[in-house]
């Protein structure tokens, strides 16, 4: 049997996370780095890692649960269930996640009633589009009449009311806190509703960010992370080109509209120009190749193009290439620095890997995208 590489190398951060995890009392966290900047001076600090998704240890625990059931590796699996744990105490993973996460790791404690923390948001978006994120993927798990009303009333203020992504400004443009992360969101509501409505509210939102594209430019939000330059924003996961294919594509499953189609496909175009000489670009999931590569998995998966596969591949031998040469992945903190979060380090890259062995049953970092 030919090994998987792209499989090999998750399980080879999985391995990293599970061996560099603190366990105590049931539960499994990580040391961080964390830059913070005063004036025109920058200074890491280490810090242990809280429960949340994006940045915590239920996004770790997202990547490890997946990995280790299919590498059937305990000690992995051990690692997330104690990640998940850390979420819950800290009153951070929703139930929703919690009873995916207990699914996957077979283990249903995991979401037991006094466990849940109904406040909590488990979401890689920010603002109102995590909200409704969060509320659909416990509604998956729950389908019970709180979910039900929970989602039912963020999915009609979000169509109702501008929110606070819905204006005219670029912070508006992008997915994780702009029109392209709610609009996503608000079609997988209507999706699991059976309610075209929703959907249909979902694509005319959407079409607010068409005043922001500039041919071979693209179009891209304001900087998450105020010390990403241009050229990283307006390709980025976060608020540039591969956060608005992976909505459009996202979209394009739900509503075969040839405008979702072609807006996704312009968001490609601009991750398909070469870099400019000198042009950094990190391994991240939110401003490097593991967004890149989740966009074009995203494509692939919407149109069953297999260009859009050979694409993400490609990306993804480039990764491991420069981590053969380098040592280490690049989490945009400095050479030699990695980082355990799911949004800007290992866990994120080793998701994306891990998508690239099976982009079909592996779920994305997206948690109400089926």
């Amino acid at each position: 049997m030919v090994a998987d590489p792209f499989f090999e190398a998750s399980l080879r951060i999985g391995r990293q996370l599970a061996d560099s995890a603190i366990r105590h009392d049931g539960q499994c966290t990580w040391v961080d780095e964390v830059i913070q900047r005063r004036n025109d001076s920058t200074h890491r600090r280490a810090t242990v890692l809280d429960g949340a998704f994006a940045t915590g240890t239920t996004g770790i625990a997202w990547f490890l649960a997946q990995l280790g059931t299919r590498a059937e590796e305990p000690t992995l699996i051990s690692a997330a269930r104690g990640a998940v744990v850390r979420g819950l105490r800290l009153r951070q993973c929703s139930v929703g996640a919690a009873t995916v996460l207990g699914t996957w790791l077979d283990d249903p404690e995991l979401a037991a009633p006094d466990a849940r923390a109904p406040e909590a948001l488990t979401s890689l978006l920010r603002g109102v589009a995590a909200t409704l994120d969060s509320a659909v993927t416990d509604f998956d798990a729950t389908a019970d009449d709180v979910a039900l009303l929970r989602v039912q009333s963020v999915a009609n203020d979000a169509c109702d009311a501008d929110a606070e992504c819905v204006g005219v400004s670029s912070d508006s443009v992008g997915l994780l806190c702009g029109i392209s992360g709610l609009a996503m969101s608000l079609a997988a509501w209507g999706a699991r509703a059976r309610q075209p409505w929703y959907v249909q509210q979902a694509v005319r939102k959407s079409r607010r960010e068409r005043a922001f594209l500039q041919p071979m430019i693209g179009w891209y939000g304001d900087a998450v992370d105020h010390a990403s330059s241009i050229p990283t924003v307006r390709r980025s996961l976060a608020s540039g080109a591969a956060g608005i294919a992976v909505a459009r594509f996202g979209l394009y499953r739900l509503q075969q509209d040839a405008a979702l189609l072609a807006e996704g496909a312009a968001a490609l175009d601009v991750l398909r120009q070469p870099r400019a000489p000198g042009e950094a670009m990190d391994a991240s999931l939110l401003f490097g190749a593991s967004g890149e590569i989740e966009a074009l998995l995203a494509a692939y998966v919407a149109t069953g193009e297999p260009s859009h596969l050979d694409a993400a591949r490609h990306r993804g031998v480039q990764l491991l290439r420069t981590y053969r040469h380098v040592g280490t992945y690049d989490c945009g903190l400095g050479a030699g620095i990695e980082t355990p979060a799911l949004a800007t380090g290992l866990a994120g890259i080793g998701l994306a890997l891990l998508r690239l062995s099976d982009p079909v049953t592996v779920r994305g970092p997206i948690g109400s995208l089926p």
